[in-house]
């Protein structure tokens, strides 16, 4: 089978995040047994410049996908139905809903401007109650033209887990409820599943913390939460930000919570933070503080547990009943206190009570990353869009 996606970024670029990492380790899985074709900008995000030594409207193999480095003049629109004429596939894996990219592509099928072939769509957690909140009107009133014009029939759309399945058909509860929908569940890959022995670099004492932030300085990563949090704190915190500024107004908002906390509490931004760094970077800190409003995955919040790197995030995930695990906390936002008294617990372990969380965090993170019915959904997620 041969699959298209156009995605607005792929390796080597890291700067958007989790979609990159979703795809790359999707072709590094399946590329084997399925043809990845891959339409993408010729530099990453926030980049002038195309990245060094790709070949800029040809096809090349990078990794085992075929992929298209473009301008982004030619990654308009009105670009698309002479271009995917050109390639031969069988189905168009689309990832986002609301992203431009899948918006103009459902457009021009659904008016014949392109093949008429089956389309697999990711929302990539768009339709969870904290970022449909994001810029709500303008997304309600696509909703509605989405479905009154019963845009994307049929599609097949893929959640990452079932709260992300609940998410998409509560979204379209009519569609639903008429069987005129199909939602299969399979999650994100990991990068591997080859466990490797559990190395720290962040020995524990009993009177300090040392935090980490990893994700796109956006409001749906919810930073400013975080350093509100942290405002409640009166212990030793360090916290260090790793993530590309997505929203500089809304990092303008962050730096002034910063310049409110107290003495005890030292944040600092790392600027961005290559993939390939993410997992000996965690193993530097003892937890990974990450309120998102919302993830259908949560690259990061896996790269922390399989690192051994405590987690306290949000109960807007598919990553719950941390605490029993003793691998972290998934906690309400509307409970800041609760927050606070998770940090309060982590800065008060010592070295061998710290040592049994590490252990139980890098399990939780194995277990799921070595589960082979996690790569047997994703290869029925493609079999299942055959006509």
């Amino acid at each position: 089978m041969k699959v298209l996606t156009v995605i607005p970024r792929y390796v080597p670029g890291y700067k958007a995040g989790g979609p990159v990492r979703t795809i790359a380790n999707l072709v590094a899985w399946l590329g084997i047994e399925f043809e990845f074709f891959i339409l993408t900008a010729d530099r990453d995000l926030g980049d002038v410049q195309p990245y060094p030594g790709i070949q800029i409207g040809t096809w090349q193999v990078v990794g085992k996908a075929q992929v298209c480095y473009l301008p982004p003049d030619q990654l308009r629109w009105w670009t698309w139905p002479k271009r995917l004429q050109q390639i031969d596939y069988d189905v168009l894996y689309l990832n986002g809903f609301f992203a431009p990219t899948t918006r103009h592509l459902l457009w021009l099928q659904h008016f014949g401007l392109i093949p008429a072939k089956p389309i697999i769509v990711a929302p990539r957690g768009e339709f969870a109650v904290g970022a449909l909140a994001l810029k709500q009107v303008k997304k309600q009133w696509y909703l509605r033209l989405f479905k009154w014009l019963r845009l994307g029939m049929p599609v097949v759309w893929q959640a990452s887990s079932e709260f992300e399945r609940h998410d998409i058909i509560q979204t379209f509860a009519a569609r639903s409820a008429a069987g005129c929908m199909k939602v299969i569940i399979a999650p994100n890959l990991p990068r591997s599943a080859t466990v490797q022995p559990l190395v720290r670099t962040n020995r524990k004492q009993g009177d300090a913390a040392r935090l980490i932030f990893l994700g796109r300085i956006s409001r749906m990563k919810n930073l400013d939460y975080a350093l509100q949090v942290l405002q409640g704190i009166h212990s030793r915190v360090e916290l260090d930000i790793y993530g590309p500024c997505e929203d500089k107004r809304y990092w303008a908002d962050c730096e002034e919570l910063i310049r409110q906390l107290p003495a005890t509490i030292g944040v600092t931004y790392r600027g961005e933070l290559p993939s390939e760094q993410v997992s000996e970077k965690l193993q530097q800190y003892h937890a990974l503080l990450l309120p998102t409003r919302g993830e259908n995955f949560g690259h990061a919040i896996l790269e922390a547990l399989r690192s051994g790197c405590v987690v306290i995030i949000s109960d807007r995930t598919q990553w719950h009943d941390l605490e029993a695990a003793q691998a972290g906390w998934d906690l309400p936002l509307e409970q800041p206190a609760q927050f606070r008294a998770a940090i309060e617990r982590i800065v008060a372990m010592d070295e061998a009570e710290f040592s049994r969380w590490s252990q139980g965090a890098q399990q939780l993170g194995e277990r799921f990353a070595t589960n082979p019915a996690v790569l047997e959904a994703n290869r029925l997620l493609f079999l299942s869009s055959e006509r």
